[in-house]
């Protein structure tokens, strides 16, 4: 796991200035609510589709330990101070085919490179990530 870049003004715009890492885990989906309260799905919230990576024991330990959080831009960092217990679930964002592949293989051990960091608006998990390329776990990037 290492910082490979940064997203600059080409990139997808609430990106600019992240980092551009690889992480390594199982992806899942899960059913969360949505509008208008993103509280209950039983209190009339509807249904919000979302991905999102359980990342291996070295991708927790690349996040708590690379300084990695420390170079995505303010605007754009988790603001909870126990950040670091929160690495279970990072939710995941990608757009046409490599979205499709997130159903194919889930609950595959597999590799991601992307721009780490959250959303100003409404984020189901502590970090959110931006998937622009995957692979499985072995292959050599």
């Amino acid at each position: 796991m290492v910082i490979i870049g940064f997203a600059d003004a080409k990139e997808p715009y609430f990106l600019n200035g992240c980092p551009l890492i690889q992480l390594t885990g199982k992806v899942y989906h899960s059913t969360m609510p949505g509008a208008p309260n993103y509280e209950d799905l039983n209190n009339g919230d509807s249904p919000s589709e979302r991905w999102f990576l359980e990342p291996d024991n070295q991708s927790k330990k690349f996040l708590r330990e690379s300084g990695v959080f420390e170079t995505i831009p303010e605007e754009f960092r988790p603001v909870i101070e126990d950040w670091k217990d929160h690495l279970d679930s990072i939710q995941l964002a990608a757009s046409g085919e490599l979205e499709c592949q997130f159903e194919k293989r889930r609950g595959e051990e597999i590799t991601l490179e992307g721009w780490l960091g959250t959303w100003p608006t409404h984020c189901y998990s502590i970090f959110f990530f931006e998937v622009s390329k995957m692979g499985t776990a072995t292959e050599q990037e």
